[in-house]
């Protein structure tokens, strides 16, 4: 056995400190690194499975082509230069928008994207499909008009907030977006100085630990945050220099809030109206950071969630200042700034789709396939992903790898 050795976790963006034991290529043991200054000592379920993951007996490690029913085992050479040579010709007849690429980055493939999209962009094209098309467009866009950039996102800044909202997201659990989660959801739980408060229709594991949890009617997310507005503006809560000096249009969106029935959406919501009236308060008067994922960013009314919850961060003066949300830096940014408003931005050949932060969603792609148009979708490059398991209506276009 070897001695333990410092590494990282590749399979989120955490990329949380580890220690290993390996056997010439093959890791043995994994453990979390107790002296890692970000983690310190945290590691979730993927973590342990690096194993796996790193030897599983389906890995493969030669190259395979199709031939009828089956595949049969060729070298490099023969299937770099198959590739380039059925990519040329297709590049020739049918022109760089029937080609896209699929995946790369997020879930171990950080550094792998870069090579991905810049081999898709040397062949002429712009088409990256990517998961983040499907989760987090709507996020995006509105990243992009309320700060100029698509790719300028927020964070919780836990370290100086004193209460941590949560809303649609279980990170007891998931671990998404929150360094070291358990330890801090319990920080905001236990600390009498804090509180932990959790918007979510389902008693999860984060929202069992909340000091307030307001369990709203499942897909009543857009007219609860609607709520908590007109709550903040009706009562004079709003952080007037703020807005004064870092917000434009205030005017023009607060009469969509003065005058609304908060009693009568609450009901709806299936909340008790002071307790959202506290939240309020709360939120609007002390210290606090917001974190929301999925079960805001993909209920039914996703876009204008995201709407919403900015229009909230902003008029409480929680945007880029302490304790309240702040911008993530990062080495490479998650995609590229692509204002749909530019005529520059590509949008798909057959469903007119615009890219947002530079990518488009994978459902749309069975019908790019079976666009009946010349330079309609005839090539993919797939790294790191599924398709054909992860989105709709695949299937339906008999994709087999063929032209």
């Amino acid at each position: 056995m070897t001695e333990w050795k410092k590494t990282f976790c590749a399979l989120c963006y955490h990329n949380c400190g580890l220690e290993i034991q390996t056997q010439g290529h093959r890791i043995i043991k994994v453990r979390p690194d107790k002296n890692h200054p970000r983690t310190k000592g945290y590691i979730c379920r993927k973590g342990t499975k690096l194993p796996h993951y790193q030897d599983n007996k389906e890995r493969l490690t030669h190259p395979l082509k199709r031939e009828g029913d089956h595949f049969v085992r060729i070298s490099w050479e023969t299937a770099i230069a198959e590739i380039a040579e059925k990519l040329k010709d297709i590049l020739t007849r049918h022109g760089p928008r029937s080609l896209a690429y699929m995946g790369g980055g997020g879930q171990g493939c950080h550094v792998e994207a870069a090579f991905g999209r810049n081999l898709l962009m040397a062949l002429g094209s712009r088409y990256h499909y990517s998961p983040l098309a499907q989760e987090l467009t709507g996020l995006f866009w509105v990243n992009g008009r309320a700060y100029g950039r698509q790719n300028l996102h927020l964070v919780p800044d836990l370290d100086r907030a004193q209460n941590f909202l949560v809303i649609g997201w279980n990170g007891y659990v998931s671990n998404a977006g929150v360094n070291r989660a358990r330890s801090r959801i319990d920080e905001f739980a236990k600390d009498p100085g804090k509180r932990l408060i959790v918007v979510d229709p389902f008693l999860s594991e984060t929202a069992k630990r909340a000091n307030i949890h307001l369990k709203i009617r499942m897909g009543t997310v857009a007219l609860f945050l609607k709520s908590l507005i007109a709550l903040i503006l009706q009562e004079g809560w709003e952080n007037k220099a703020y807005v004064q000096e870092h917000c434009r249009g205030f005017e023009k969106i607060a009469g969509w809030f003065m005058n609304f029935d908060v009693a009568g959406a609450l009901q709806v919501c299936g909340v008790e109206s002071q307790a959202v009236k506290e939240v309020a308060r709360i939120y609007a008067t002390e210290p606090t950071a917001i974190r929301s994922d999925l079960g805001l960013l993909m209920d039914r009314q996703s876009t204008m969630n995201s709407y919403l919850e900015m229009i909230l961060m902003a008029i409480c003066g929680r945007i880029g200042t302490p304790g309240g949300n702040v911008f993530a830096g990062h080495v490479m940014p998650l995609g590229s700034h692509s204002d749909e408003r530019d005529p520059k931005t590509w949008r798909t050949v057959e469903t007119d789709i615009p890219a947002i932060m530079g990518y488009f969603p994978p459902n749309v792609i069975p019908e790019e396939i079976l666009s009946g148009k010349k330079d309609g979708l005839r090539a993919m490059i797939v790294s790191g992903s599924n398709p054909l398991r992860s989105y709709a209506g695949l299937k339906k276009t008999g994709a087999s790898g063929d032209d």
